[in-house]
């Protein structure tokens, strides 16, 4: 009764337990339960289901190829109780000197192996740990940085006076191109903008040529801003002339005077200064002092260009040479002494001068130049690993001619020119109501809507790291820079040593294109476990393994080929190399002990099989163990996404 009863349960899928309950009335069998009773002793369900009908035992009738499977069923699973004390069966079967043999040759093999696994893992984890925090580290200024601005900072405020003008820029990346292993470059295509106040950017150009604040020199400008900041002429940089309209730049900073003797109305509107120019046709108030007739007989070819305004003109911080604008100075370059444009890509998309007049009806004048181009910059890796490889795109833009006495770059995530300011009016920092002059476009810095890197990268951001950060460092140009000393000098002397603004856009990438990787990581995966099988068998069942390791070998041969071809551009010991050393190993691990007892089988020597028992089976459990950390966990640990 009881063989039935157990080979009741497993027939019917259910545990022994749950027979016994249901048999003795503790549980009410289920009619899924009754169906499949019925389908095992060939009863009708109705006889199941009715209590009154009586139970005809006698006429049972049971599959009898049923019977003898569910007979050798209970064999295999009298064998897998016999086989959970394999190990000590075979144990005790040892002699001592056995014993100690089985151990020493079981470490001799299982601590290289745990070793090599521990290396590999303490290898990929401080690589993990360290490009991480060079990631989060990135983000924000090192401690050395921190004291150069601080040193910065302090020279600035020994000054007399400061002149130091704050110019807001940005980078919008639209893709990034020809990104060289072996070069360790790459070419983004960008949008380079920078936004500033133009009247700050004339008066630190007046100052910086003539040795003297503009204030003190034209103190009208300050002292009755309502006569003389006005804005009722233009000018025409590529055909040097004036007309009469706004320009959104003040015209004293643009006009000398009036060259034409013009007489109407008794008003000569000749002068040799903009203030005597301004005197004839405002009031103290700002309002028209000259008529209508006046105003219109005023011929604009007469205004004369005031010559500071050219100078400032050519060294607005956009300004560089390229094929297109040859006759431009170079103002800023890109990745400092590592880049270069690409001087037939460079163009202008917008330049252009705008009031921003906030909610009270105060103006201020700014200006905004936006270019493109495409570079090739220095790549700085953050991480060796190959394929699964993480990368720093580093953008750096460097002011070339203005040191951080004069010029201090802003970081910032948009430029709104749009005519309502809607972006600024929600910002509380600026309040609501501001109105812009033009109704250009909205300029955000970070990447393009359809951003792309070549060659299988892609973004990624942690919880901890930024896809995309900025920052803003005091950088030397060159090491040979007349006007700077050493970063030590600098920090420690009290001198006039002025560094230069940079600002540095950081892209942080993963691999994401690692087919040649996942080709011969796959194909290693499947050797190792067809292995790992092998060595069950033989442990467990004692099947020869020796046929299987043919086709494991010529799978390991061809997967550790592609391997190889990989190490040959990242020239490291990287996670693709390990696995190849790994696999390697634990061919040659197995086809030595399946030789081994093969032979042990053939001589039937019982105490030799006993003995290989045990080591088969112990060095299947380091072999499971390594390969699990291997082909599963270290992956996952080199590859920062999470």
């Amino acid at each position: 009764m009881d063989n039935y009863q157990l080979s009741l349960d497993r027939a019917i899928s259910i545990s022994e337990r749950a027979l016994n309950e249901i048999i003795s009335g503790e549980r009410k069998p289920s009619k899924s339960f009754l169906n499949k009773v019925s389908d095992y002793f060939s009863l009708p369900l109705h006889i199941l289901l009715n209590d009154e009908e009586e139970l005809p035992l006698d006429k049972l009738v049971i599959d009898k190829d049923l019977v003898s499977i569910q007979r050798k069923d209970i064999e295999n699973e009298l064998q897998r109780h016999k086989e959970k004390r394999s190990f000590k069966r075979n144990w005790l079967i040892l002699s001592h000197g056995s014993r100690i043999r089985v151990v020493l040759t079981s470490l001799a093999v299982i601590l290289p192996l745990l070793a090599y696994t521990a290396y590999c893992s303490y290898i990929l984890i401080e690589d993990r740990v360290s490009t991480t925090s060079e990631y989060v580290a990135e983000q924000s200024l090192s401690e050395e940085e921190e004291k150069i601005i601080e040193n910065q900072e302090a020279l600035l405020a020994k000054e007399e006076k400061s002149y130091q003008v704050t110019v807001d820029i940005g980078i919008n990346v639209a893709k990034i191109t020809n990104v060289s292993n072996s070069g360790m470059s790459f070419s983004p295509t960008m949008q380079l903008f920078f936004d500033f106040d133009n009247e700050d950017y004339f008066r630190m150009i007046y100052a910086k040529e003539n040795s003297e604040d503009y204030d003190e020199e034209h103190p009208f400008v300050t002292s009755n801003p309502d006569k003389y900041r006005k804005d009722d002429f233009g000018y025409n940089e590529s055909t040097g002339s004036f007309y009469k309209s706004g320009d959104g730049v003040p015209d004293y900073m643009q006009l000398d005077g009036y060259s034409l003797e013009t007489t109407v109305g008794g008003v000569n509107f000749y002068s040799s200064t903009y203030q005597e120019f301004a005197d004839k046709i405002y009031n103290d108030d700002g309002s028209y002092k000259t008529s209508d007739e006046q105003w219109d007989a005023l011929d604009a070819t007469g205004l004369t260009e005031a010559q500071i305004y050219e100078k400032v003109i050519a060294n607005y911080p956009g300004k560089t040479s390229s094929n297109n604008y040859p006759d431009n100075e170079t103002l800023f370059s890109i990745g400092h002494y590592n880049g270069s444009f690409d001087a037939d890509a460079f163009s202008y998309e917008y330049i252009t001068p705008y009031a921003l007049t906030d909610p009270e009806g105060n103006v201020t004048y700014r200006y905004f130049m936006s270019m493109s181009f495409s570079a090739s910059i220095g790549k700085v890796y953050s991480s060796p690993r190959y394929p699964l490889d993480s990368v720093s795109f580093t953008i750096p833009i460097t002011s070339e001619k203005m040191t951080y006495q004069y010029l201090k770059y802003n970081p910032v995530d948009y430029v709104d020119l749009t005519e309502d300011q809607l972006i600024r009016s929600a910002d509380p920092n600026y309040g609501a109501g501001y109105k812009c002059s033009i109704d250009a476009n909205y300029y955000s810095s970070g990447t393009g809507t359809n951003f792309k890197i070549s060659t299988g990268y892609q973004l990624f951001e942690t919880s901890s790291i930024k896809s995309v950060s900025k920052k803003v460092v005091a950088r030397k140009l060159t090491e040979s820079d007349s006007e700077n000393q050493s970063v030590a000098e600098a920090l420690g002397d009290s001198s006039k040593v002025y560094f230069y603004s940079e600002f540095q856009m950081v892209l942080n990438a993963n691999r994401s294109g690692i087919s040649l990787f996942l080709q011969a990581f796959i194909n290693l995966f499947a050797v190792v476990i067809w292995i790992v099988i092998a060595f069950y068998d033989e442990s467990y069942h004692n099947e020869s393994a020796i046929g299987m390791l043919g086709t494991g070998l010529f799978g390991a041969i061809s997967s550790i080929l592609v391997g190889l071809s990989m190490v040959s551009e990242a020239g490291i010991f990287s996670l693709i190399t390990m696995i190849n050393i790994f696999t390697l190993g634990v061919i040659l691990i197995m086809t030595v002990h399946s030789i081994l007892a093969k032979r042990a089988h053939v001589t039937a020597d019982k105490a030799n099989i006993a003995y290989y028992g045990v080591k088969l089976r112990v060095l299947f459990y380091a072999l499971t163990l390594c390969t699990a950390i291997m082909f599963v966990a270290l992956p996952f640990i080199s590859y920062i996404f999470f």
